[in-house]
Protein backbone atom coordinates (compact mmCIF):
# COMPACT_ATOMS: atom_id res chain seq x y z
CA UNK A 1 0.00 0.00 0.00
CA UNK A 2 1.04 3.33 -0.99
CA UNK A 3 1.39 5.51 2.02
CA UNK A 4 1.92 9.10 0.35
CA UNK A 5 -0.81 11.18 -1.55
CA UNK A 6 1.75 12.00 -3.76
CA UNK A 7 -0.29 11.67 -7.02
CA UNK A 8 1.50 8.74 -10.40
CA UNK A 9 1.80 10.29 -13.71
CA UNK A 10 -1.47 8.34 -14.82
CA UNK A 11 -3.71 9.64 -12.29
CA UNK A 12 -2.52 13.42 -12.89
CA UNK A 13 -3.31 12.34 -16.46
CA UNK A 14 -6.55 11.61 -15.57
CA UNK A 15 -6.78 14.77 -13.03
CA UNK A 16 -6.01 16.72 -16.70
CA UNK A 17 -9.26 16.45 -18.03
CA UNK A 18 -11.02 18.58 -15.72
CA UNK A 19 -7.66 20.72 -15.18
CA UNK A 20 -5.84 20.76 -18.31
CA UNK A 21 -2.82 23.21 -17.69
CA UNK A 22 -2.10 20.86 -14.52
CA UNK A 23 1.40 21.30 -13.56
CA UNK A 24 2.85 17.90 -12.35
CA UNK A 25 6.16 18.93 -10.86
CA UNK A 26 4.34 21.95 -8.81
CA UNK A 27 1.30 19.39 -7.26
CA UNK A 28 3.89 16.64 -6.47
CA UNK A 29 5.92 19.56 -4.69
CA UNK A 30 3.20 20.84 -3.33
CA UNK A 31 2.10 17.33 -1.91
CA UNK A 32 5.81 16.62 -0.62
CA UNK A 33 6.48 19.75 1.06
CA UNK A 34 2.91 19.18 3.03
CA UNK A 35 3.96 15.75 3.90
CA UNK A 36 7.80 16.33 5.46
CA UNK A 37 5.71 19.35 7.05
CA UNK A 38 3.17 16.75 8.84
CA UNK A 39 5.94 14.43 9.28
CA UNK A 40 8.14 16.82 10.91
CA UNK A 41 5.05 18.02 13.39
CA UNK A 42 4.07 14.55 14.43
CA UNK A 43 8.51 13.39 15.40
CA UNK A 44 8.58 16.58 17.67
CA UNK A 45 4.96 16.15 18.89
CA UNK A 46 5.85 12.79 20.15
CA UNK A 47 9.92 14.43 21.39
CA UNK A 48 7.02 16.67 23.41
CA UNK A 49 5.05 13.85 24.88
CA UNK A 50 7.62 11.02 25.95
CA UNK A 51 10.54 13.46 26.94
CA UNK A 52 8.32 16.40 28.60
CA UNK A 53 5.30 14.75 29.13
CA UNK A 54 3.81 17.79 27.22
CA UNK A 55 0.67 17.54 24.20
CA UNK A 56 1.09 19.97 21.86
CA UNK A 57 -1.59 22.39 22.89
CA UNK A 58 -0.07 22.10 26.27
CA UNK A 59 3.46 23.18 24.55
CA UNK A 60 2.18 25.93 22.40
CA UNK A 61 0.58 27.79 26.07
CA UNK A 62 4.13 27.50 27.32
CA UNK A 63 5.60 29.04 24.29
CA UNK A 64 3.35 31.75 24.11
CA UNK A 65 4.21 32.13 28.14
CA UNK A 66 7.61 32.03 27.92
CA UNK A 67 7.82 35.12 24.97
CA UNK A 68 5.40 37.22 27.84
CA UNK A 69 7.28 37.13 31.15
CA UNK A 70 4.50 40.08 31.68
CA UNK A 71 2.08 37.42 31.31
CA UNK A 72 -1.16 37.52 29.18
CA UNK A 73 -5.05 37.52 29.61
CA UNK A 74 -6.97 34.44 29.18
CA UNK A 75 -7.96 35.61 25.74
CA UNK A 76 -4.75 36.65 24.60
CA UNK A 77 -3.64 33.18 25.22
CA UNK A 78 -6.75 31.70 23.68
CA UNK A 79 -5.86 33.91 20.41
CA UNK A 80 -2.30 32.90 20.35
CA UNK A 81 -3.22 29.23 20.04
CA UNK A 82 -5.76 29.53 18.14
CA UNK A 83 -8.38 27.77 20.50
CA UNK A 84 -11.27 29.15 22.40
CA UNK A 85 -11.03 30.35 25.89
CA UNK A 86 -12.84 27.02 26.84
CA UNK A 87 -9.88 24.77 25.63
CA UNK A 88 -7.51 27.01 27.24
CA UNK A 89 -9.39 27.00 30.49
CA UNK A 90 -8.97 23.19 30.19
CA UNK A 91 -5.40 23.14 29.13
CA UNK A 92 -4.07 25.49 32.38
CA UNK A 93 -6.12 23.09 34.56
CA UNK A 94 -3.92 20.70 33.63
CA UNK A 95 -0.68 22.65 33.60
CA UNK A 96 -1.21 24.16 36.85
CA UNK A 97 -0.80 21.32 39.46
CA UNK A 98 2.26 20.31 37.09
CA UNK A 99 3.46 23.44 38.48
CA UNK A 100 4.77 25.39 34.92
CA UNK A 101 2.06 28.21 35.58
CA UNK A 102 0.50 30.66 37.59
CA UNK A 103 -3.00 31.81 37.50
CA UNK A 104 -3.53 35.75 38.99
CA UNK A 105 -7.18 37.22 39.65
CA UNK A 106 -7.71 40.79 38.55
CA UNK A 107 -8.44 42.07 41.88
CA UNK A 108 -11.49 44.99 40.17
CA UNK A 109 -12.63 42.28 37.77
CA UNK A 110 -12.68 38.82 39.12
CA UNK A 111 -13.62 37.91 35.85
CA UNK A 112 -10.33 38.66 34.40
CA UNK A 113 -7.59 36.40 34.94
CA UNK A 114 -3.43 36.80 33.41
CA UNK A 115 -1.05 33.76 33.32
CA UNK A 116 2.40 34.12 33.92
CA UNK A 117 4.71 30.62 33.62
CA UNK A 118 6.30 30.16 36.79
CA UNK A 119 10.26 29.26 36.96
CA UNK A 120 9.56 25.68 36.66
CA UNK A 121 7.87 26.65 33.32
CA UNK A 122 10.81 28.85 32.35
CA UNK A 123 13.67 26.41 33.32
CA UNK A 124 11.66 23.74 31.66
CA UNK A 125 11.24 25.86 28.75
CA UNK A 126 14.81 26.71 28.92
CA UNK A 127 15.35 23.02 28.67
CA UNK A 128 13.54 22.29 25.96
CA UNK A 129 14.16 24.82 23.45
CA UNK A 130 17.90 24.84 22.54
CA UNK A 131 17.31 20.92 21.75
CA UNK A 132 13.85 21.35 19.99
CA UNK A 133 15.70 24.30 17.56
CA UNK A 134 18.32 21.73 16.64
CA UNK A 135 15.90 18.80 16.23
CA UNK A 136 13.65 21.20 13.55
CA UNK A 137 17.34 22.25 11.98
CA UNK A 138 18.12 18.42 11.56
CA UNK A 139 15.09 17.19 10.27
CA UNK A 140 14.97 20.43 7.72
CA UNK A 141 18.12 19.47 6.85
CA UNK A 142 17.01 15.53 5.67
CA UNK A 143 14.48 17.04 2.86
CA UNK A 144 15.30 16.58 -0.35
Amino acid sequence: MRKTMIPTEQELDFDRKLVPDLDSAEVKTAILIWEKGQEIREKIVKVLQDKYNLSEGRYCTLMALYRAPQGLHLFELADRGGVSRATITRILQRMKPMGYVRIQVDEEDERQKTVFLTDKGRKLMEEILPQHYKRIGNMLQNLS
